[in-house]
Parts: structure tokens; sequence; C-alpha cells
């Protein structure tokens, strides 16, 4: 992690010990907009064990500067726990966003093919021994139900935390930003119209 970094950790939580797993990724964006990502874990070990995973990797890395959580469609319980959890460990981050994906972002494959831009551009890179987080995208396929994909739901979290430094898109937008952008395509056609017109000359 060098100096300039923006740093994020997300989080795609479960709950039930041997359920699904839950996936922590750990990513460094430069100022270039190039992602290093530093951890990526995955484990069946329920709440407790991502929560303790948490606090290791506050406790080893001490410059994060957010922290990006799945919160499904319970944000007020995911929030409670976590808040709780974080004031008896004494743990804090700068910045906190609860991801609740409305059916309108799409399906989760949606978010995750959003990553493509950054892979496919070589602007991605791994720390050695990052076996499950290589297999994930080298496996996964778009539109597949069913996949081992929570280390690659966890990754597409970034695009949303990071915001201005992910070099595609980082989210759906909303309808007053469509609004926005079609006012002002609009506004820019009205005013050419009425810059005046540059005569053209006819050399011979």
């Amino acid at each position: 992690i060098l100096e300039g970094d923006f740093v994020s950790v997300c989080v795609d939580p479960s709950f039930q010990p041997g359920g699904d797993p839950w996936g922590i990724t750990m990513v460094a964006v430069d100022m270039k907009g190039d992602w290093h990502i530093q951890v990526a874990k995955q484990d069946s070990t329920g709440m407790d064990g991502w929560m303790w995973e948490l606090l290791e990797l506050r406790q080893k890395f001490a410059r994060v500067h957010a922290l990006g959580v799945e919160a499904g469609g319970g944000q007020g319980g995911v929030e409670y726990i976590l808040n709780d959890w974080m004031r008896r460990h004494g743990v804090s981050f700068p910045r906190i966003q609860y991801l609740k994906h409305s059916r309108l972002q799409g399906r989760k494959s949606m978010r995750i093919s959003q990553l493509t831009n950054i892979v496919n551009s070589g602007r991605l890179s791994l720390e050695p021994g990052m076996h499950q987080m290589l297999r994930g995208l080298q496996s996964y396929r778009s539109g597949v139900e069913r996949q081992d994909d929570h280390l690659l739901d966890s990754l597409a979290m970034h695009l949303e935390v990071q915001m201005a430094r992910t070099p595609g898109e980082t989210k759906m937008p909303t309808p007053d930003e469509l609004r926005h952008r079609r006012f002002t395509a609009i506004r820019a056609i009205i005013d050419k119209g009425k810059r005046p017109a540059i005569k053209s000359h006819r050399y011979l």
C-alpha cells in the first residue's frame, strides 16, 4: 500500500455457520485507478467468522479509508450488530457504507460483470497465494446461477465504495441523475444553436 492509495474493505456477509460462505476483500486503488487486492478470504464460519476476520484485518492495516457491507433486506439489523461489535472491541472505520441492492440495480451477476473493464484492461493485481480469488476470476460465467462468487461479489462492492477512483461504471444512475444528464445534453444542444455560425471560405 503506497501513499495516496485509497484503501477499502468490503464484506459479503453470512450469518449461519456451515451455510453460504462469507467473502472479504481489501483493495488499494492507486492514483491511476489501478486495483491492487491486498486481502481476499472466504469461509463458512458464519457471522463470528467474518467479524473476527474484520478485527484482525483492522489491527493489521491501520490505513483503511472505507468499509462496505452488504446489508441485503435488513440494513438495520446488520448495522446494529456491526456497531455493537465495533464498540465492544474498540474498532472503528472512517466511513462505513451499508450496501442495499434493489432490483432496479440488477442481479448480483450484473454487478459482478461491471468488473470486466478493470480485469480485461489489466488494471487488477493480486498478491501471491490468492488461489481462491484467481480461481473465481477464471471460472466465473455471467448469468450462471449458484456459482462460488462470494469473493467476486465482495470485490464488486468496491465499485460503489471507491467511487471516482474506479475506471469503470461505479453504480447505476438514479432517475434524478438521468433527468439531469438529459437536461444538460438538451441545454448544450440549445446553446450550440445560439452560437453564430462560422463562415466558411472557399479557396480556389
